[in-house]
């Protein structure tokens, strides 16, 4: 079992702990104890004036942390009023489908960049399916903004509805790992294990979640 404190860190109030509690009491997987106390399994997290304090197992940690990386992820983009073109890889066909954006207050942030879903496909598939896109497009009632390819490569734009867009995300890190302690906290879950099965570092910007959910600085305090 561990205690882990997750405290703020600034002079400034920063409103990440409280959207951090907030999205876990409003999830189904936790357990409401009382307004300031949940569990996930055997482990609870308790709110406090200025920290969340974890006591648990590292196991259900880590579950938490992915819980709250696709809801976080699942926010980030939305849904506009916009059509267009998609790959739909389960039944090998293109969709006309809303058009997926980053929503405005995360637009300038390296932490959405490149995260809309695509997939390489063969030049013959690309062709093929540019000419089932051309026919979609027409038989659409509505305009259709976009295209298919990505870019110049003989990549295709698959299309995933927000909540399970937050989830492909999150489960790009399979593996948390121990390594170096964190300069800024001591913490020493600093590795993780990527899916192309790479040894990664975390980054404050991409997976610190007091960053994530509210602005200003957010640490995490390891206690063991």
């Amino acid at each position: 079992m561990i205690k882990i404190s997750f405290e703020k860190r600034d002079f400034l109030y920063d409103n990440g702990l409280v959207n951090i509690f907030l999205n876990i009491k409003k999830d189904e997987r936790f357990k409401n104890i009382d307004d300031y106390t949940v569990k996930y399994g055997d482990s609870e997290f308790k709110l406090l004036d200025n920290k969340i304090i974890f006591h648990g197992s590292f196991k259900e940690l880590e579950d938490v942390y992915f819980i709250l990386r696709s809801i976080y992820y699942s926010k980030a983009f939305e849904e506009t009023k916009n059509y267009k073109p998609y790959y739909d890889p389960k039944n090998d066909k293109v969709i006309i489908a809303p058009k997926l954006n980053v929503k405005p207050y995360l637009q300038r942030s390296e932490r959405t960049n490149n995260l809309l879903p695509r997939m390489e496909v063969s030049k013959e598939k690309l062709e093929a399916l540019k000419n089932e896109e051309t026919k979609a497009k027409s038989n659409f009632e509505g305009k259709v903004s976009g295209k298919l390819q990505y870019g110049e490569k003989n990549m295709v734009m698959i299309y995933l509805e927000p909540k399970r867009l937050g989830e492909s995300i999150s489960s790009k890190i399979k593996k948390i790992l121990a390594g170096d302690k964190c300069f800024f906290c001591g913490n020493k879950y600093s590795k993780y294990i990527d899916d192309n099965g790479k040894k990664m570092s975390f980054s404050i910007k991409s997976t610190n979640l007091i960053f994530d959910f509210g602005v200003g600085g957010g640490c995490q305090k390891a206690i063991f």
